[in-house]
């Protein structure tokens, strides 16, 4: 459900059933405490890592699971 600018006190959501007649039901959703998020979140800064050798893992039974010798700094 989009939430536009300037915010409703409260949303009626209704729900109706396409199967049972007679199945329905509304709710009241109040926006009275609500906290939205930014609207665009700012990205993090990305850390000069290093790569991390699969030793640092220190457990030899580990380090065989992996092919390569270094982790990238995202892994």
């Amino acid at each position: 459900i989009p939430i536009i600018e300037p915010l409703a006190n409260q949303y009626y959501v209704r729900a109706i059933s396409d199967k049972w007649l007679g199945s329905d039901t509304t709710t009241i959703i109040s926006f009275h405490n609500l906290i939205l998020p930014e609207r665009h979140m700012p990205h993090t800064e990305l850390l000069d890592l290093d790569p991390l050798p699969i030793t640092a893992l220190g457990n030899p039974q580990y380090e065989a699971l992996y092919k390569f010798k270094h982790f990238n700094p995202i892994q």
